[in-house]
């Protein structure tokens, strides 16, 4: 029984790193370091416009749903498909600033 639920948390991981390297170029944009993956774990840092920190996602025992951590915050029973764009909105953008935090950061480079 116990190695049924490895085989399926792992699982459940493996379709998770599937769908992130499916959106590669957005979460390249979050500036992800410190990858770590277990049977049931996924967790990097990242350096975004909106959020600078660790985010650790778990697989849950329900079919396609993880709990995501990042410091002050806990997302329960997001599907794998949500993941990225909910990840992307916390950590990089919103569509209303994220054209001004654009701006400013090429303004300061290029000065």
């Amino acid at each position: 029984m116990l190695y049924k639920i490895i085989v399926m948390l792992a699982e459940k991981m493996r379709n998770l790193l599937l769908t992130f390297l499916q959106q590669d170029v957005i979460i390249a944009s979050w500036g992800i370091t410190d990858i770590q993956i277990t049977t049931h774990k996924l967790s990097f840092s990242v350096f975004g416009f909106k959020y600078k920190g660790n985010v650790t996602i778990i697989a849950g025992e329900a079919n396609d749903l993880y709990d995501v951590y990042m410091e002050k915050q806990i997302i329960r029973s997001c599907k794998k498909e949500r993941i990225v764009s909910i990840l992307d909105s916390l950590i990089e953008r919103d569509e209303n600033n994220y054209q001004h935090l654009l701006k400013e950061y090429f303004r300061n480079v290029l000065a």
